[in-house]
């Protein structure tokens, strides 16, 4: 569905208040250390934020993409005003405002795209958008490093830029003053290993082209072949625009074979044999479910809640990997949504209070950085994890969520 960006009145007004609002606006916690950031994984919260910054080339700006999801019914888009800051740490105090040029470019279902211009953040600083709710009367925190900021927009045929980190077949132009490459890569990888597992969970990988593609500036081009691409203005640079491209039911598993991979993080070592053979079929599948819980009822509940966290993983964590397969898409999977997530410039740690049968626990990732992703974590492993990782799968395999 295409949308208009010719500014009517009424959101033209909009816009300009949904960044004033935020002069009068009296903050009191003013650094990001004890923020809990676990509104970024809660699917069933009032809105969704998915966003993503572009350098302006010969200018000291950057543009922020924003696609506002909100799910709750009675709230408008004019519950929500932004503000923008600019700091030098997570724990350094939210003083510096950054001044912001906005547009409006139009909806899509619950989805409200809007653009604004901000100036350009240094390698050292932190770029922090601040999204106050009138419907709730809550203050949500979103952060981005200056490695975040991509050097090239990919917009879809309607113009609407790509705020997340995978496309489905389509067509799509970049927006540039120059031919751009397309590097293209058909490389898959294998789901995480257990966070007991302590040997290199991600040992060296070696990548190879498989293919380029030259895109003329602004011209409309194709994309239809599942994988990873990259969107580079010279292919001896070290930075890119990469995507993953993926099939048209993304995030949610379809086909068979998504649906049985994912099972390898709740199986025995039989079951997954039996389930990871070429020759399964759809019989196999559904008797698995069928002996593992003996009750229809019980086995599609467990079925729909286990394949709901698969499209959430793969909605919240898709990286250059599949969401699914990444540390936190793992243990998203298996554990749920954190209640307590806390952030510094170089980790994340999830928290999960203690509840019936499970005690306590935290899991913490570390950023790694590279060419295809400035937002890839990396859990670190202990031995200590082993017991809670089997008593929340006997969970899962038993219903208890």
């Amino acid at each position: 569905m295409a949308l208009n960006r010719n500014f009517n009145p009424y959101y033209t007004c909009f816009v300009a208040f949904l960044v004033l609002m935020g002069h009068f606006v009296a903050y009191g916690q003013r650094d990001l250390l004890s923020k809990n950031f676990n509104h970024l994984y809660d699917v069933e919260s009032e809105f969704f934020l998915h966003y993503k910054a572009f350098e302006l080339a010969g200018t000291d700006s950057i543009k922020l993409s924003c696609q506002l999801m909100i799910q709750q019914e009675r709230a408008s888009i004019n519950d929500y005003n932004f503000s923008f800051f600019s700091t030098d740490s997570y724990g350094a105090s939210l003083e510096t405002r950054l001044t912001a040029d906005s547009a409006y470019i139009g909806r899509r279902g619950k989805g409200h795209f809007l653009e604004f211009k901000l100036p350009a953040i240094t390698n050292t600083q932190l770029l922090v958008i601040e999204v106050l709710s009138k419907f709730s009367g809550t203050k949500y925190n979103y952060d981005m490093l200056s490695a975040e900021i991509l050097p090239l927009e990919v917009v879809d045929r309607s113009d609407v830029p790509v705020v997340h980190n995978w496309v489905r077949p389509g067509e799509y132009r970049v927006n540039a003053d120059q031919p751009v490459y397309g590097l293209y890569y058909t490389l898959g990888f294998d789901p995480s290993l257990p966070p007991m597992v302590t040997r290199d969970p991600n040992p060296p990988w070696q990548i190879s082209i498989d293919s380029m593609l030259t895109v003329t500036p602004s011209e409309p081009f194709v994309l239809d072949k599942e994988g990873l691409y990259l969107f580079q203005k010279d292919t001896s640079l070290t930075t890119g625009t990469p995507i993953r491209m993926v099939d048209r039911y993304y995030p949610k598993p379809a086909r068979l074979e998504q649906l049985v991979d994912p099972l390898i993080y709740i199986t025995t070592k039989d079951e997954w044999s039996r389930l990871s053979s070429k020759s399964i079929e759809k019989k196999d599948f559904d008797k698995f479910w069928l002996d593992l819980t003996r009750s229809e009822s019980r086995a599609k509940r467990i079925i729909k809640v286990y394949y709901d966290r698969v499209n959430e993983a793969n909605q919240l964590f898709t990286t250059y990997k599949n969401g699914w397969k990444t540390d936190k898409g793992m243990i998203y999977i298996v554990f749920g949504m954190p209640d307590r997530v806390t952030r510094t410039q170089d980790n994340e740690k999830w928290s999960y209070f203690a509840k019936q049968n499970a005690p306590p626990i935290e899991f913490e990732f570390i950023r790694i950085n590279s060419i295809f992703s400035s937002r890839h974590y990396v859990l670190i492993r202990e031995k200590k994890f082993a017991n809670p990782w089997f008593r929340a799968i006997d969970m899962l395999r038993k219903g208890r969520f």
